[in-house]
């Protein structure tokens, strides 16, 4: 570390074949930024590629990888549930290594696990709970795993944030 600078905060996160570092460090002056790096190990050699974020470029960074991660379909409550799972070891992300799963076993056996929820999907989700269909039902006929299929009802306001409906 460089004289008068210190290290404030240090996360690593191994995916795969690379590894991503996540330093908070601090200047001579206070200033606070971030370095994100990026480790990968080739045949030969390793790749080391380096993102600094300084303290005043702080919310126009976080605003802008914010819109990439909701492009990409990533965040918003799960993906903060995830990450909070992750960090206790219970769970894996999407892309970790040792992962639990991956989207294509998911699919196999639920078609529609993971894709866009359309306002005809909600529509018919609706209409069909509104009629007496149970969870299982819905999951079948919306090829979709029963916990989204809950967790769609909440988000549409038919179900309350600690409710749950039995699968049949």
């Amino acid at each position: 570390m460089a004289r008068g600078r210190r290290e404030l905060f240090t996360e690593r996160v191994t995916a795969g074949s690379r590894t991503y570092l996540f330093d908070v460090k601090e200047s001579t002056d206070g200033t606070r930024y971030l370095v994100i790096s990026e480790l990968r190990q080739n045949t030969s050699r390793q790749a080391h590629h380096r993102l600094m974020i300084f303290q005043e470029h702080f919310a126009a960074y976080n605003q802008g990888y914010g819109k990439a991660m909701r492009f990409l379909g990533i965040g918003g409550k799960w993906w903060r549930l995830a990450l909070r799972l992750r960090s206790r070891n219970t769970m894996h992300l999407p892309g970790a290594k040792g992962k639990a799963y991956s989207v294509d076993e998911k699919r196999q056996t639920h078609p529609n696990a993971y894709k866009k929820w359309t306002p005809e999907n909600d529509q018919q989700l609706r209409k069909e709970f509104a009629g007496g269909a149970n969870i299982s039902e819905l999951a079948e006929l919306f090829q979709r795993e029963e916990s989204a299929i809950q967790s769609r009802l909440k988000r549409l306001g038919m179900l309350g944030p600690g409710e749950t409906v039995d699968g049949g």
